[in-house]
C-alpha cells in the first residue's frame, strides 16, 4: 500500500552511513577499505536498509579525514580501486540497496591539480576557480587579511601563501581552499564530475556544506564571536546565490537520472528555507540536512561549549522541523553521524540507561516524518569512545581544539574531558565485528584507537541475542516498511489532538493519509468537530488521523519516568501495541550485553509480513524476546494516564 504522490524510493528509504576506514579492513593494513564494506554487504541487507552513503573515498593527503579531494573521480589506494568500488556497488543493487557518494564540491584539497596551477601562476585559468586576495594594511602598514572570517577548524580563514603572492580563502582547515562557485567553469566542471559519476552507477549524491558556496559579494566582514576575533556569520551567506547554483546543478542530474537523490547539508538552514529548498513544484535539492536539533546544546552553538541535555527544548526543536516540514518538504533526518558525537552518549542523561535509551533514540528516528540516516554503529548502541589520552585523538579539528585549550590554560584533565563529549572521533573510531583483538575489525593495527566497550557490544554478540539493540533496530526497520504511514503520513503531536503529553515526552501520530495531502487541508484536517452545545468536543468521524494504518509513537527521554494522557477518542479505538522497549531490573539479555534489558517485539496485521523481512514468520505475526510481556495487556491504552518508565518507548497502531 502506498499512501501518497511522494512516490521516489528515497521518500521510504532507509539510509545507513558508512565512514569507510572505520567499518571493516579487509586487507589487514589497520584501515577500512572497499573490500570490507563489500564483505558486510549481507550485514546490512539483514539489517533492511535501503541505501548506503560513503563518505569520501577519494584520493586526498588525508588533512580531513577525505573532505579535503585531491582527484573527484578516482578512489584512495587506501580504499582500493575503482573496480572495488563497482564490486561493492553490484553487490548492494543485487541485493536492493543503492549506492551514494559524498561529493566535496565547497572546497577542495591545496594538492588537487586545480589548487597547484593557481597558486603558481596568476594568469592561469584555475586562478579564478579560488579565492586568492593580496590582502589589506591596517594602520600600521602591516598586511592582514581582507576580512574576520574565522576557519571552523580554529584560527583565521585566510592563509598566506608564498607561492601565490596572496591570500587563499578557507573555511576549514588550511588544506581545504574554498572553490568559487561565482566563475562559471568551476560550475561546469563540478557538474561534469556529478555527471561522470552518474554514469558510473551512483544512485545519488550528498553533497558537503553546500549552501558555503553562496559567499557574498565583496566578502565583507561578519559579526565576531563572542571572545573571538573571528566571525563565523553564516547570515552572510547568499541564499539567491546558493539557490541558483544548486538548483542547476539539481536539474543537471536529474535531467540525466531522475531517480537519483541529491541531498544537501546544509548548516545553518533554517526551516523557511529547507520549505523553500525541497518543495515539490520547484526543488534544488531532495532533502536537506538540518542542525538545529544537533547545535542547540552548545552555547551560543558552540559545540566547545556544552550545555547539559534539556529534553524539553529538544522536543521543540524536533517537533518544529518535524510539523513544519510535514506535507511540504523533506529532511534527511538523522541524531548521529560522523561529525556529531554518539546519540547513546549525548541524548541520554543517565549512563545506567544508555540501551534503553538508544533504542528509545532509535524509535523517535526510524517513525521520524523524513529519511531516516542511521550512522554506523547507532544499531549496536555504541557510546561515544572517550580516549584516555590526547595522542589517541586523529581528527584535525579536536587536535586543533585541543592545541588552543591547552594554550589557553586549560587543564589536560578537561581537555580529554571535553573531547570525551564532543569529539568527531567519539564516532569514528572502528565498528566492532566480534571479540578478537580491535574487535574483529583488523588483523593489522587500527588507524585509531578501538572502542573501549567493542568486547561487551560487538555484532556477532548482538546477532546471537534476540533481545540485543541490533534485533530492536532491525525490527523498526521493518516496522518503518510495514506501515506505510510511517514514511509518508503527516506529524500529527498528540498535543494537538488532545493529548496531555510532558515536556520529556515525544508522542505522536503519523497518520495514514499523504503528508501532502493532510498539509493541503489544512483546518478541515484538524481532527475535531465543533464543541457541542454541552461545549465538549468530539472526533470526526472522517478524520484523518483515526484511519486504520496511523501509528501512534510515545518516547520518554528522560531517567524518571513520565505520565501521558492519551485523548478518550484514542483510546476507543483501542491501538494495537506493535513496538516497545522497557527498562528493567537486573540483565534481561541473554549474552548480558545490556545493563538494563530491552524487551521488544512487534506483530504485524496479516498480508504485512512480506513487508517485514527476517522479522516475521510466514503467517505473519511477529513476536520477539519477550514480547509477550511487552506487547501483553499491559502495553494495551487505558483511560487515564499512562505511566512510561525511563527512556521507555512505544509504537502502536490503528485499526
Amino acid at each position: 500500500m502506498s499512501l501518497g504522490a511522494r512516490s521516489s524510493w528515497w521518500h521510504s528509504a532507509v539510509v545507513y552511513e558508512i565512514y569507510p576506514m572505520s567499518f571493516y579492513d579487509a586487507d589487514g593494513d589497520g584501515v577500512g577499505d572497499l573490500r570490507g564494506i563489500l564483505a558486510k554487504v549481507d550485514y546490512l541487507a539483514h539489517l533492511g536498509v535501503d541505501a548506503v552513503w560513503l563518505t569520501p573515498i577519494y584520493p586526498s593527503p588525508w588533512a580531513d579525514n577525505g573532505y579535503d579531494v585531491a582527484d573527484y573521480l578516482s578512489v584512495h589506494p587506501a580504499f582500493g580501486t575503482l573496480e572495488d568500488l563497482y564490486a561493492l556497488r553490484d553487490a548492494l543493487r543485487k541485493r536492493g540497496m543503492r549506492l551514494i557518494l559524498d561529493l566535496v564540491f565547497n572546497h577542495t584539497s591545496d594538492e588537487h591539480p586545480w589548487f597547484q596551477a593557481a597558486r603558481l601562476d596568476p594568469q592561469s585559468p584555475f586562478r579564478d576557480f579560488y579565492y586568492f586576495h593580496p590582502g589589506i594594511r591596517d594602520e600600521d602598514g602591516e598586511r592582514r587579511p581582507p576580512n574576520n572570517w574565522g576557519s571552523f577548524f580554529g584560527g583565521s580563514a585566510w592563509t598566506w601563501d608564498e607561492q601565490a603572492q596572496a591570500y587563499y580563502l578557507h573555511l576549514f582547515d588550511r588544506k581545504q581552499p574554498d572553490l568559487n562557485w561565482d566563475h562559471p567553469p568551476v560550475r561546469r566542471a563540478l557538474t561534469d564530475i556529478a555527471r561522470t559519476w552518474l554514469v558510473r552507477g551512483a544512485g545519488g549524491f550528498r553533497l558537503d556544506v553546500i549552501n558555503f558556496i553562496g559567499k557574498p559579494r565583496g566578502l565583507p566582514n561578519g559579526r565576531p564571536e563572542p571572545g573571538s576575533a573571528y566571525a563565523y556569520d553564516l547570515d552572510l551567506l547568499d541564499r539567491e546565490k546558493v539557490e541558483r547554483y544548486v538548483g542547476e546543478l539539481y536539474r543537471v542530474v536529474k535531467a540525466q537520472n531522475p531517480e537519483a537523490v541529491v541531498i544537501g547539508e546544509t548548516p545553518g538552514v533554517t526551516l523557511e528555507e529547507a520549505l523553500r529548498w525541497t518543495r515539490l513544484e520547484a526543488p534544488i535539492l531532495d532533502m536537506v540536512i538540518a542542525f538545529d536539533h544537533v547545535t542547540f546544546d552548545g552555547e551560543g552553538g558552540n559545540k566547545w561549549r556544552p550545555l547539559p541535555f534539556d529534553v524539553g527544548r529538544f522536543k521543540k526543536i524536533w517537533t518544529r522541523w518535524q510539523k513544519g516540514l510535514s506535507g511540504r518538504g523533506w529532511w534527511a533526518v538523522y541524531l548521529g553521524n560522523h561529525d556529531q558525537p554518539r546519540p547513546a552518549s549525548r541524548y541520554v542523561r543517565d549512563g545506567a540507561y544508555r540501551a534503553v535509551g538508544a533504542v528509545a533514540l532509535n524509535a523517535l528516528l526510524l517513525t521520524a516524518y523524513g529519511t531516516p540516516f542511521l550512522y554506523q554503529g547507532e544499531e549496536l548502541g555504541l557510546p561515544n569512545a572517550g580516549f584516555s589520552s590526547l595522542a589517541e585523538y586523529r581528527d584535525v579539528e579536536s587536535r586543533n581544539a585541543a592545541r588552543l585549550f591547552r594554550e589557553a590554560g586549560m587543564a589536560e584533565e578537561d581537555i580529554l574531558a571535553l573531547l570525551g563529549r564532543r569529539s568527531r572521533d567519539n564516532a569514528r573510531v572502528p565498528i566492532p565485528w566480534t571479540d578478537d583483538p580491535a574487535g574483529g575489525f583488523t588483523r593489522g593495527n587500527p588507524w585509531i584507537s578501538p572502542h573501549p566497550r567493542a568486547g561487551e557490544l560487538h555484532v556477532a554478540r548482538q546477532l546471537a541475542d534476540p533481545g540485543s539493540l541490533l534485533a530492536a533496530t532491525r525490527a523498526l526497520i521493518g516496522l518503518r516498511r510495514a506501515f506505510p504511514a510511517a514514511a509518508h503520513g503527516p506529524f500529527v503531536p498528540l498535543e494537538d489532538v488532545g493529548g496531555d503529553v510532558p515536556p520529556e515526552v515525544i508522542a505522536y501520530l503519523r497518520p495514514a493519509v499523504p503528508a501532502e495531502h493532510f498539509a493541503a487541508r489544512g483546518a478541515e484536517a484538524h481532527p475535531f468537530a465543533e464543541p457541542g452545545s454541552g461545549g465538549a468536543r468530539e472526533i470526526s468521524r472522517d478524520s484523518p488521523v483515526g484511519r486504520p494504518g496511523t501509528l501512534l509513537v510515545l518516547a520518554n527521554l528522560s531517567p524518571d519516568s513520565a505520565a501521558v494522557t492519551v485523548p478518550e477518542w484514542l483510546v476507543a479505538v483501542d491501538p494495537e501495541p506493535v513496538f516497545c522497549s522497557q527498562p528493567t531490573e537486573g540483565a534481561v539479555s541473554p549474552s548480558g550485553v545490556f545493563e538494563y534489558g530491552v524487551l521488544w517485539g512487534a506483530r504485524v496485521p496479516s498480508g504485512r509480513a512480506a513487508n517485514f523481512p527476517g522479522v516475521c514468520g510466514a503467517e505473519g505475526s511477529c513476536e520477539a524476546y519477550a514480547a509477550e510481556r511487552c506487547l501483553g495487556s499491559a502495553a494495551r491504552l487505558r483511560r487515564g494516564p499512562l505511566t512510561l518508565e525511563p527512556y521507555e518507548a512505544r509504537v502502536y497502531v490503528l485499526g
